[in-house]
């Protein structure tokens, strides 16, 4: 037996090779990630838009430069990428498309067409994620969110929502909120009304400034 190997069983020293440290530091690097993701995650629910806007874009930018062959890393990468694109798609609704998707950062001059543009990728990566999971109710209320944007799609919206209202599923006051501004919009005033009445009922003192048309 090598003589390495001896005196590591001697002194009950684990023998690491280069290939499974750097495994274990791109593990730690994943943890720590995985936390800030759900750092960003909160920020958003608490209304710190442009923090979260700040974090989640840099995380998402550090995980797109990875690069590896490994089975593990690459599907946990796929699923921190697949919550910050969530993240990243509600505040570019929520900033009207006001967003620098280059940087991720809030471009409050951003054109129209720049707006435009940013709230249809949002629209579009949050259908692809219900895809993925079309039991999830908070992506279900996210894509309702941004087809507040598109007219083509309120009736389709506001069914969705009121499925989630009706099935008590409605995850928080922006839903609520959302259904409300879809069903004024389609000119349903009464049922306008109801998800306005539950979503002051849901909303905390924070929360009290969402609950308008």
């Amino acid at each position: 037996m090598p003589r390495i190997v001896l005196l590591a069983l001697a002194f009950g020293s684990p023998l690491t090779s280069p290939v499974d440290a750097c495994h274990n530091g791109v593990e730690l690097e994943l943890d720590r990630e995985t936390a800030q993701t759900s750092q960003s995650e909160r920020r958003l629910r608490t209304g710190r838009i442009r923090s979260a806007l700040q974090l989640a874009g840099r995380i998402r930018r550090g995980l797109t430069a990875y690069r590896t062959s490994d089975g593990f890393v690459i599907s946990r990468r796929a699923s921190l990428l697949a919550r910050l694109d969530r993240v990243l798609a509600v505040i570019t609704v929520r900033l009207g498309g006001g967003v620098d998707r280059d940087r991720w950062r809030a471009s409050d001059d951003a054109p129209r067409a720049t707006r435009r543009d940013n709230l249809q990728w949002a629209a579009d990566r949050l259908a692809a994620l219900l895809a993925d999971s079309p039991d999830d109710p908070v992506t279900r209320a996210r894509l309702g969110e941004a087809w507040l944007h598109f007219p083509a799609h309120h009736a389709e919206a506001a069914t969705m929502l009121q499925e989630l209202s009706d099935d008590r599923v409605m995850p928080d006051v922006y839903g609520y909120a959302t259904l409300a501004k879809l069903h004024d919009a389609l000119g349903n005033e009464i049922a306008s009304a109801d998800a306005l009445r539950r979503c002051h009922a849901r909303a905390n003192r924070a929360e009290r400034g969402v609950c308008r048309i």
